[in-house]
């Protein structure tokens, strides 16, 4: 057994040796494995990447290629760049008075475009060297100047410096909004690339400089200079060029007005950069960075005048001339208004609204002084107003107001100042001003606070109470303040007057209020307002043409007219004096503006023929059908009722319409708009006219306008006017070439006085006017019928008289073929 066993044992001994052949070889196979999938595997992650490389180079160029079809196709969305070479400025509406005086301009833009040959050459210098000092050298995109920014940065940690370049700028204001977006950068970039090789860089600098906002309303270089120095571009200083170009850059922080220590670095800034960059040599450096700034006063008023006159204008130009955004097209308006007499009816008015204002007494104390801080004061929305109101009870309001020199500009121009009474006496006030200044009212020349009915005060101390904010105006000694002050109010008053050339229609003046700046309201044409007496000559007119004459009587007595309704009182009109004097002819009750006579001439003639001729002399809206509108109860314009006037001093006849705008060009001065000769219209026949403008001479001779005789002491008719409860006081003054109405009244139609009437009213206002312009309106007669003539006769010598000065008369008398007058009675 034992021998089998072993024979057992041998024979496994090569089994085993066999196996472990196996597994070696099996082992080998498992590395040839391994190593051929490691292969693979290797294989495959290089064949991931060259896939992803691929993947990454195919979207590259997908993406290189869509970008390049994105500006392709944002390209051809863009304007041409054609279109600079036509560019026209945003430029504002220019408006000329007749002898080419510029009275104002309207628009969101002050501009005067200049070419760049007028410029030094250091002004547009001086904006390439801070905006863009590679200019001259890139192609309108400037990379360098783009990683430059990129890198100043980074390291700034935020925003410090720009890429764009001049070009890239004016693109941006000229064509594309300033919102911050991809898409806007690279149409940008595409104009400015194109631009660049289209026009002249001496071109791009003259478009950039016309149109780039410097800050104070001023668009464009010249506006800079003149806003700020007051002086044309060509006049700067290399330190004001410096000064202007700094400003683009922020308007709201460099300008000078704004914060002049901030100007004068960033203007050092700016003159570093020229010097860097050898524009200007060290000694003009040292210059201009050590020069005084000499900023102008103000800025030149835009619409200083004419106010009311330029709100007509442009209403005509864009609602009748039908051109759209006027104000914006640069285009020159013409108008027929004269500057001078403009000017004087607008101080005129304001002077005499004052005055008047004074006569129906003080209007009280704006407020009291606002004490900073006061726990005991309310504050309000009234706040925004530098006013706070405190409700103290139901039935007293106190106005809070700052001491400061906020004060509305139509007022400062008069001299207006707030002050606070510090102390009150019986005939003097201590005042303290807004600079600390103190002061001191008397009270004999400040008396005027005692006339108002509801007001009896005889001394300071029954007016003013100590912290009572007034207005003020400083009495004045070689144009230097004496310390001296008068007490002086805002009234609520207001007027008009309207100054038109009766033979042609012109309008020469319109004032529509006591000023534009405290009220858009224009009273010349839009108040219409009930014209009283100044009505009277146009049923005196109907009458002569219905067959009466100056010397047919009338007779002055009471006139009763019984009310149809019951319980309604009859209508009694009376005389202004209350007086009635019988016999009266039609001359004389026109001189007088005598009511009973008219209302009986209106009951002769019929109100229907009064009515038509209302209607012929140019008065719209509804007429009463009464006898009250022979008396003027029916409601005109200024404007309205010069032109009626106009008829007596044309021979009857008036024009159609106002004229007021000859000419309108545009931005080229190619002629878009040209007045015809005006249409006229007859109204009345020669006699009738001349015969009215007669009468009307006589009422400034010896009737109710006799004030006007001995102001303006030449020929000259005239009318005054009174409506119910003294709410209008008109005056019509004619002469033989300016027609000129005032008129005077509260916009809520209150009573203005007890004794308020036109004769002391608006006639003021005209005397005041006309004494401005006396010397420059010309000498003239009024035209009279075929065969007669007017003469002026001296009332010393009773003869015809060519004096200047002195005491006389005219009349209308018949004339020979040489022009002499064959018979007269100057005794009439």
């Amino acid at each position: 057994m034992s021998e089998n066993k072993f024979d057992n044992d041998e024979n496994k001994v090569p089994d085993i040796a066999a196996e472990l052949t196996e597994i070696a070889n099996s082992n080998n196979n498992e590395n040839n494995k391994n190593k051929k999938g490691k292969k693979r595997k290797k294989r495959s992650k290089l064949r991931i990447i060259l896939y992803v490389i691929g993947a990454m180079f195919a979207l590259g160029i997908i993406g290189v290629i869509s970008i390049i079809v994105y500006i392709y196709i944002l390209s051809l969305q863009l304007p041409s760049t054609d279109e600079f070479s036509k560019f026209k400025y945003t430029e504002p509406m220019v408006v000329y008075d007749a002898k080419g005086n510029i009275i104002a301009e309207l628009g969101a833009e002050r501009r005067y475009p200049v070419s760049i040959e007028q410029m030094p050459p250091y002004v547009y210098q001086a904006v390439v060297a801070v905006e863009d000092a590679r200019f001259y050298e890139h192609s309108g995109i400037d990379p360098w100047g783009i990683a430059r920014a990129m890198v100043s940065n980074i390291k700034a940690g935020r925003m410090v410096e720009g890429g764009s370049t001049l070009t890239q700028q004016l693109v941006k204001v000229i064509y594309l909004s300033p919102e911050r977006k991809l898409k806007r950068k690279i149409k940008e970039a595409i104009i400015a690339y194109r631009l660049d090789k289209e026009l002249s860089k001496e071109k791009i600098l003259e478009l950039y400089l016309n149109q780039v906002n410097f800050g104070r309303g001023a668009y464009g270089i010249q506006a800079a200079a003149i806003n700020y120095f007051g002086k044309d571009v060509k006049d700067l200083t290399i330190a004001e060029a410096a000064m202007i170009a700094g400003i683009p850059k922020g308007p709201s922080i460099y300008a000078p007005h704004l914060n002049m220590k901030r100007a004068v670095n960033r203007r050092n800034h700016v003159l570093k950069r020229m010097l860097d960059v050898n524009y200007i040599t060290k000694e003009e450096y040292d210059t201009a960075v050590n020069e005084t700034v000499k900023l102008a006063e103000s800025i030149p008023l835009r619409l200083r005048h004419a106010g009311y006159f330029m709100d007509y204008v442009h209403k005509y130009i864009e609602e009748d001339l039908k051109i759209e955004d006027a104000q914006n097209k640069g285009i020159k308006v013409f108008t027929t208004l004269n500057l001078d007499y403009q000017i004087a009816a607008e101080n005129a008015l304001i002077k005499n609204l004052m005055d008047i204002a004074k006569r129906e007494g003080y209007q009280g104390p704006l407020g009291k002084i606002l004490i900073e801080n006061d726990e005991d004061v309310e504050e309000t929305e009234d706040t925004a107003d530098n006013n706070i109101i405190n409700e103290e009870s139901d039935n007293n309001t106190v106005k809070y107001i700052r001491l400061d020199n906020d004060v509305p500009g139509y007022l400062k121009d008069l001299g207006y100042q707030k002050a606070v009474i510090t102390e009150v006496n019986k005939n003097t006030l201590k005042i303290k001003l807004s600079d600390n200044s103190e002061g001191t009212i008397n009270f004999k020349n400040n008396d005027w606070i005692t006339t108002a009915a509801k007001r009896k005060a005889k001394s300071f101390q029954d007016v003013f109470a100590v912290d009572d904010m007034i207005y003020v105006s400083a009495i004045l000694k070689d144009n230097v303040s004496t310390g001296v002050y008068m007490i002086e109010q805002n009234p609520d008053l207001e007027g008009a007057v309207v100054s038109i050339n009766p033979q042609t229609g012109e309008i020469y003046a319109m004032a529509g209020g006591m000023s534009y700046f405290k009220s858009f309201f224009n009273r010349a044409v839009q108040a219409r307002r009930q014209v009283g007496s100044t009505f009277k000559p146009l049923v005196y007119s109907a009458a002569y043409e219905s067959g009466y004459y100056p010397m047919s009587v009338f007779y002055d007595t009471p006139v009763i007219q019984e009310s149809e309704k019951e319980g309604e009182e009859d209508w009694r009109p009376k005389n202004f004096d209350g007086q009635f004097t019988g016999e009266m002819t039609l001359e004389r009750a026109l001189q007088l503006s005598n009511n009973s006579v008219t209302i009986k001439l209106a009951q002769k003639i019929g109100i229907k023929k009064i009515i038509r001729y209302a209607k012929l002399f140019g008065f719209t809206g509804d007429i009463p059908v009464d006898l009250s509108v022979s008396l003027g109860s029916l409601s005109a314009s200024p404007l309205e009722l010069a032109y009626a006037y106009s008829t007596f001093a044309n021979q009857g006849k008036r024009p159609v319409k106002p004229f007021f705008v000859t000419r309108v060009a545009d931005i080229d001065n190619k002629t878009l708009f040209e007045f015809q000769q005006p249409e006229m219209t007859e109204v009345l026949n020669e006699k009738s006219a001349s015969l009215i403008t007669d009468s009307l001479i006589k009422v400034v001779e010896k009737g109710g306008a006799w004030r006007s005789r001995n102001a303006v002491n030449r020929m000259l008719g005239g009318k005054t006017g009174t409506s119910n409860d003294s709410k209008d006081g008109w005056f019509a003054g004619v002469l033989p070439n300016l027609v000129t109405v005032a008129w005077v009244g509260y916009d809520d139609y209150r009573k203005m006085g007890d004794y308020a009437v036109g004769g002391n009213t608006a006639q003021f206002i005209f005397i005041d006017y006309f004494s401005r312009i006396n010397n420059i309106v010309p000498l003239a007669l009024f035209p009279a019928p075929v065969n007669a003539a007017y003469f002026k006769v001296s009332k010393e010598t009773n003869q015809i008289t060519d004096a200047i000065t002195g005491d006389f008369s005219y009349s209308i008398y018949p004339v020979d073929s040489s022009g002499e007058p064959t018979s007269y009675n100057f005794k009439k």
